[in-house]
């Protein structure tokens, strides 16, 4: 398809998403924006959607698009910058702990799953960080086990991370 035609058609879904959202037509926006997103080879769609949705607590949402994105770009996980894998481990664990808004409770076989999830993704982003390691600066060594540290004080990843906490989401 010609460039100019898709551009065209990504703006049209886009306009009529947004108009959608406005008027709360749910079902119309799912299909506009379903079809922007069929259309968005370089993930910029997902992944400031996922964006969006976390920052409005949608992290069962923010999850899908994190996975759909990083499906379609295996590549997409290994942006040492924006971190993708790692906030995609973190809205699972915040969807396993029914800390989303307007999404339904997850029942346990889900939690479970947000959670393997989550650790699929750290650990993807631990082997990662250790090949940096091997190759970088000491300076940049020293911010890679910075962020690595993080992840241990990280409230929003202690549903994988304290047995506690996995009892708390199994049972609640």
């Amino acid at each position: 398809m010609p460039y100019g035609r898709l551009r065209w058609r990504k703006a049209y879904h886009t306009e009529q998403a947004a108009r959608a959202v406005q008027q709360k037509q749910w079902f119309a926006a799912e299909f506009h924006l379903g079809r922007v997103l069929r259309d968005d080879p370089e993930n910029t769609v997902k992944t400031r959607l996922a964006r969006v949705a976390s920052e409005q607590k949608k992290f069962a949402l923010t999850t899908r698009l994190w996975t759909e994105a990083m499906a379609s770009d295996p590549k997409l996980g290994d942006d040492s910058k924006t971190q993708p894998r790692y906030h995609a481990a973190r809205a699972a664990c915040l969807a396993a702990a029914g800390r989303g808004e307007d999404e339904p409770p997850a029942g346990d076989a889900m939690k479970m799953d947000l959670h393997r999830q989550a650790l699929s993704w750290l650990k993807a982003d631990m082997d990662f960080w250790t090949k940096q390691l091997e190759s970088t600066t000491p300076e940049s060594r020293s911010a890679i086990v910075q962020a690595l540290q993080s992840w241990q004080k990280d409230p929003d990843l202690a549903g994988i991370r304290e047995t506690a906490a996995l009892g708390r989401t199994r049972s609640g």
